[in-house]
């Protein structure tokens, strides 16, 4: 099936948990459109689909016109480029879409299973023989909704399925933590977003999407995920005016390679280190959690 061309109604399901913004730099030559469900690809934020590997960030909240040509008309576009604009409005929670057909279709006795993107609004019921990434767990499904927005309520958000979302595997709930960082407040020894999850799991990944960027050169500092005050074995975001100096970059952290398993009581933290301070720009340090 297609991706949307235009605007969908896309309304969030009374009481649906995850109710906060997260937000991403867009992937090239695409535009993300209010109601499109949205998945990392690479890094990037592109309408979900079939054959593209990466877990849901959520539902987009607006307008993100990344063609190149200002094909929406919107009057904030990007240039066509991978991160040339920021997706800032996209919201995890539980949302309609539309059904799949045949063997794929999804009715009310499916409710608490894993469903799979067909595209940017239709979830299916298979992966389509691993073509089709994880969208989220059925919440609920309500036949009397029009195929527009849909009758399949998802819970969507930042999950993850090992082999990073495609495939047949069962399904693993995880999620990206967000933590803002104002570069110029980035100390040695400060200590970034320290918090408690209440699950046990593991820190898969870090990386750094710039939202503000830096200019003055010779800027450095290293961002090191911790658990409870022992640090990831990898997992070190390596920051420098030169590659936080364009919107939309991001800076991967070395692959997590041990020492990444928490408890529901650990705490985990990102701990600054080898610090030149920066004197402006900011971004989001983005942690990939998955449950145990």
């Amino acid at each position: 099936m297609a991706s949307q061309t235009a605007a969908r109604n896309a309304p969030q399901y009374e009481g649906s948990p995850l109710p906060s913004y997260t937000k991403a730099p867009v992937g090239a030559a695409v535009v993300i459109w209010p109601g499109a469900l949205v998945q990392m690809v690479g890094g990037y934020a592109k309408p979900a689909a079939a054959g593209q590997a990466g877990p849901m960030l959520g539902v987009s909240d607006d307008t993100y016109d990344n063609s190149g040509t200002n094909s929406t008309g919107f009057p904030v576009y990007g240039n066509g480029t991978a991160g040339s604009i920021v997706a800032s409005k996209i919201k995890p929670g539980v949302f309609p879409f539309a059904n799949s057909s045949g063997g794929d279709a999804i009715a009310l006795g499916n409710v608490g299973q894993p469903c799979f993107a067909v595209d940017d609004h239709t979830v299916a019921l298979t992966d389509g023989g691993g073509t089709r990434p994880f969208a989220g767990i059925i919440w609920d499904y309500d036949a009397s909704i029009p195929g527009s927005p849909g009758p399949v309520w998802v819970l969507c958000g930042p999950f993850v399925t090992p082999g990073v979302g495609q495939g047949g595997a069962a399904p693993v709930l995880g999620s990206i933590i967000s933590l803002p960082v104002q570069l110029a407040a980035v100390a040695a020894g400060s200590i970034i977003g320290a918090f408690t999850p209440g699950f046990a799991g593991k820190i898969l990944s870090a990386q750094f999407a710039v939202t503000t960027p830096s200019a003055t050169a010779g800027r450095a500092a290293t961002l090191q995920p911790e658990i409870t005050g022992v640090a990831t074995t990898g997992g070190a975001v390596g920051l420098t005016t030169a590659n936080t100096n364009a919107e939309g970059d991001v800076v991967a952290g070395s692959a997590i390679t041990g020492a990444n398993e928490f408890g529901p009581a650990d705490t985990l933290s990102v701990v600054a280190s080898g610090v030149t301070a920066f004197a402006e720009g900011q971004g989001v340090l983005l942690l990939s959690l998955v449950a145990a």
